[in-house]
């Protein structure tokens, strides 16, 4: 029958710990309190920080909601060469999320024809 284990409990550590001298025990406890330590001086540096960070954040929301409001969308069509893996055009529609088929099928058989009007396919 297997000994069930207490949780944060280790008999083995808990020896180990008797076994050391006071001195021992002394550094290893100054040892944590100074890691306790740079751990507090970390969160209060953080805390600062935060504080920082969230006032620039909100002045920066107040400039930009005195702003206009521009509402233009516009999409963007990326047409790669499989083979060499290049960029060979980029397309903007200004009809942005109104973009049909047919001006997308139209902008294909522009560059379709450039392409085969070019040295390497690359212009």
């Amino acid at each position: 029958m297997s000994q069930v284990r207490k949780r944060g409990f280790d008999p083995i550590q808990k020896d180990k710990q008797r076994n050391l001298s006071r001195q021992e025990r002394k550094a290893q406890k100054e040892h944590w309190r100074s890691l306790r330590q740079q751990r507090r001086e970390t969160q209060r540096k953080r805390k600062v920080e935060d504080q920082e960070w969230r006032q620039k954040r909100n002045r920066f929301r107040e400039i930009w909601s005195q702003l206009p409001i521009v509402t233009a969308w516009i999409a963007i069509l990326v047409i790669t060469d499989n083979c060499t893996r290049q960029c060979v055009g980029l397309p903007l529609f200004v009809a942005g999320s109104k973009v049909t088929a047919d001006m997308i099928v139209e902008v294909l058989k522009v560059f379709s024809i450039i392409l085969t009007n070019t040295k390497y396919g690359i212009f």
